[in-house]
């Protein structure tokens, strides 16, 4: 499910990049370069080639084949093929965020920053929308392009957009505060703080720490925004103005109640003494919740309230992201097998609790491992399991760390391992890591019972 980088018109003269960057021209110095790629199969005639290095590829590999380009982006001491100009950087990746950093500043117009252990894409998405329905042009951040090359590479595309809304994403100590330095958001968004990607960051106390550092980027007149139900956001000083959204009463933006069903979430937010009802198509605590940080994105922005809450029910669950999916016999789907951390099992097992319990049903769920969780994992399943024993699920766990925790539940090694069996009014929730496969589940299990409705 990975996510094409988009193309882009940026421009830049090369004296401009080696000032930049600090870099040591190569060849002839007088052009000027357009559309930058991290990509030699797409970049541009007349384009700036930039020659990342990672461990299971290398762009300058592949610089005999961009002579095209007006440009290459290249690594120090590395050979350039001739009749190519070239820009030398001690470093590639920081160099194109350095230029993505200059192309937004010349841009000129805010960035909505978002970060959180969860809730980042659908609070991304539904702040875009809500923007967009106060009638903005707004850039946002495709499918999963949250981090060092995708967030460079998304600001890069940035032309005559009001507003941008990007996504940050993190699995190691530093990404984020890099991510906030490129971007220079005037509005930083943090969902939550949990035990996700906790075998780079440390504890939940160093994740805190990391996704702190997009609100500590901002400035006194710009606006940090917290979810106040998160003790840990809620106790943290910030360096802006402070907008708070949740459940509690003196939040900014309140989460009044929500409703669950199969046609969403039904849910009333309060903001500045209004009360605006919302028919979000998407599910849960989670999308409610996202919903009211996307209307105090809009507080922030000064733009009209109730024409974006109009705008949150525009958005679709995309695929693999808490999906509702009907087969043929009844049985419902929840497919939310994108990604998985602690923090969103538990609102994902909540909300097919409810709906199995509004249809009369059981609730069954495959359970697949949650990764990079370090010296939390056995701890982090064991959590995830009991929780989903007490709201009464038949569970089959897949992968090893959920298998470690099996107390009698059905434990197999891999998603072409599991078997299901269900009645028509069942819920069956398929989460796991993007790596468990557990796609293949849900097309398995549609099948079996006569396809998709």
């Amino acid at each position: 499910m990975s996510t094409p980088i988009p193309q882009n018109r940026a421009s830049f003269t090369l004296a401009e990049i080696v000032e930049l960057t600090e870099g040591e021209l190569i060849g002839d110095g007088t052009g000027t370069v357009t559309g930058v790629s991290t990509d030699s199969r797409a970049v541009p005639a007349g384009g700036l080639f930039v020659a990342l290095s990672g461990e299971r590829f290398d762009g300058h590999d592949f610089l005999a084949q961009v002579t095209h380009a007006g440009a290459a982006l290249v690594q120090k001491g590395r050979e350039v093929p001739a009749g190519l100009a070239a820009v030398a950087v001690d470093d590639t990746l920081d160099a194109l965020g350095v230029l993505a950093q200059a192309h937004r500043i010349r841009w000129g117009n805010p960035v909505v920053g978002i970060t959180g252990s969860a809730g980042k894409t659908t609070t991304k998405e539904l702040t875009a929308a809500a923007l967009r329905a106060t009638g903005a042009t707004v850039a946002a951040t495709q499918g999963n392009l949250n981090n060092l090359i995708g967030v460079p590479m998304t600001l890069l595309t940035l032309t005559g957009e009001d507003l941008a809304v990007i996504e940050m994403g993190t699995s190691a100590p530093g990404e984020i505060e890099a991510l906030a330095a490129i971007a220079l958001p005037e509005v930083a968004i943090v969902t939550l703080v949990d035990a996700a990607h906790t075998a780079g960051l440390g504890s939940v106390d160093d994740v805190l720490v990391e996704k702190a550092a997009l609100l500590g980027i901002l400035d006194d007149e710009d606006v940090g925004i917290v979810n106040g139900d998160d003790a840990r956001l809620r106790a943290l000083a910030l360096p802006s103005e402070r907008l708070e959204y949740g459940t509690h009463e003196d939040a900014d933006v309140r989460l009044l109640g929500f409703e669950v069903s199969e046609a969403g979430t039904a849910a009333r937010y309060a903001v500045a003494g209004e009360t605006h009802e919302v028919a979000l198509k998407l599910l849960g605590r989670g999308a409610a919740l996202a919903g009211a940080a996307a209307l105090a994105a809009v507080v922030a922005l000064g733009r009209d309230v109730a024409a974006a809450a109009a705008g949150l029910g525009e958005v679709t669950p995309v695929a693999g992201r808490m999906r509702l999916r009907h087969r043929a016999d009844g049985l419902l789907i929840v497919d939310d097998v994108y990604n998985a951390n602690p923090a969103s099992m538990r609102l994902a097992l909540e909300t097919a609790a409810g709906l199995a319990k509004a249809r009369g049903g059981k609730l069954r769920a495959v359970l697949g491992d949650m990764k990079e969780l370090g010296e939390l994992e056995s701890r982090m399943h064991r959590a995830v399991v009991t929780g989903a024993r007490a709201r009464g699920a038949e569970l089959v766990l897949v992968g090893p760390a959920m298998a470690a925790v099996a107390d009698g539940e059905t434990a197999v090694a891999g998603a072409a391992e599991v078997e299901i069996t269900a009645g028509a009014s069942d819920v069956l929730l398929v989460k796991g890591s993007r790596s468990m496969g557990l796609e293949a589940v849900v097309d398995a299990v549609l099948a079996a019972g006569g396809g998709e409705a």
